[in-house]
């Protein structure tokens, strides 16, 4: 008898394992409540444009992302940076994280030696705490009982480099500050993107709207391996004397295996307390942080390179969404702002010839995730 595989959740996660155990030859039914695949890497409609959940994007390193997007037939559907190139920009000055031809770390050299927002001393001592990172070791318990900021401290980096550098990466790939992330977490992103292979940190991102990217694709290819999906929501995952049962609504599905891929609050709310080995509550005491996204179209260009970063400006990053959106001259909003939501604020009208639209994105945004649009 093949055997029977539920798989909760149809992010991203929830898509690859099912795909994985469909390819295997396993019965597979994947479970997802909204009426699309994609998870939090969705977008919505609104007149015109595609605009996604928030702006995504992925690094060289992310190999199995990767092997996602070669699953799906969807590789030429991302741009993928030949080199790592960042432009930075803030308190009047301009500068650039581009890396060399050379092994790491030394393909950063040039960058860090014309890098304006540090001294030459800083940028000594930065490269010492690089060195120093790469050594640490991840799986030690103490590491992760380290704060990453007290380590930087303890190392000579001082409120401009941790900033200028080290906030300029860890936040946008930790979502988390240094002195709110443990160093084994932190050295563990730094070691795998940029400190042991040259080309690990090159930057993705999609060329279309994550929907079609993720979703859509999904579906197609879960279809094609002989999964079946259904859009319903589970209410209870419980062990059965056939192994387990996955409730929806007022329907029940038989499964020899459960995989959950939900976010860890569902997941404790679905799972019976002994399904995993955690402590009560585990799912809050993870805790969590929030992205904020500012979606703008402009009526002409105000931005030359598809991605820029921020230094010393609450404007962390800004992507030029204008092709991935779908934007046309023709229709759609003008002078539209939007929240990560079909609901939010925008008016609709022609757009002029030349429109261009870029999204704002900035991590741990507990300052920010309250205020209204307006004032966003």
């Amino acid at each position: 008898m093949t055997a029977r595989v539920a798989v909760v959740g149809g992010g991203l996660a929830g898509i690859t394992a099912a795909l994985r155990c469909a390819d295997a030859g396993y019965a597979v039914r994947l479970f997802e409540s909204r009426p699309w695949l994609g998870g939090l890497t969705h977008s919505f409609p609104r007149g015109a444009l595609w605009i996604d959940n928030g702006q995504h994007v992925f690094l060289r390193c992310c190999d199995r992302y990767l092997a996602l997007l070669d699953r799906l037939g969807m590789r030429e559907s991302v741009r993928l940076q030949p080199r790592l190139d960042i432009p930075v920009s803030g308190a009047g000055r301009v500068g650039r994280l581009r890396r060399l031809p050379l092994p790491a770390p030394l393909h950063l050299s040039w960058a860090l030696l014309r890098y304006p927002w540090l001294s030459p001393g800083a940028r000594v001592r930065f490269v010492r705490t690089a060195l120093a990172l790469r050594a640490v070791d991840t799986t030690d318990p103490r590491t992760d009982a380290t704060s990453f900021g007290d380590w930087l401290r303890a190392h000579g980096q001082d409120r401009d480099a941790v900033d200028s550098l080290w906030d300029l990466v860890g936040i946008a790939t930790l979502n988390a500050r240094a002195d709110d992330v443990s160093l084994a977490l932190a050295a563990t992103v730094f070691q795998i993107g940029l400190l042991t292979d040259s080309d690990a940190a090159d930057i993705g991102w999609s060329r279309i709207p994550l929907r079609q990217l993720h979703g859509d694709a999904g579906q197609a290819a879960l279809t094609a391996a002989g999964a079946t999906v259904s859009h319903e929501k589970v209410t209870a995952v419980r062990r059965s004397e056939a192994g387990w049962s996955v409730h929806t609504g007022d329907s029940e599905f038989a499964a020899d295996v459960v995989v959950s891929a939900v976010p860890p609050p569902a997941a404790q709310a679905l799972l019976p307390p002994d399904a995993v080995g955690l402590p009560a509550n585990w799912a809050a005491a993870l805790g969590s942080s929030p992205i904020v996204n500012i979606h703008v179209v402009y009526d002409r260009p105000v931005m030359d390179e598809p991605l820029r970063a921020g230094v010393g400006t609450v404007v962390q990053w800004v992507f030029d969404r204008t092709d991935a959106s779908g934007l046309r001259t023709e229709a759609g909003p003008r002078g539209a702002a939007a929240t990560d939501g079909p609901g939010a604020a925008g008016a609709a009208g022609p757009l002029p010839a030349g429109a261009q639209y870029l999204a704002v994105s900035v991590s741990a945004a507990d300052a920010f995730v309250d205020r209204p649009v307006a004032d966003l």
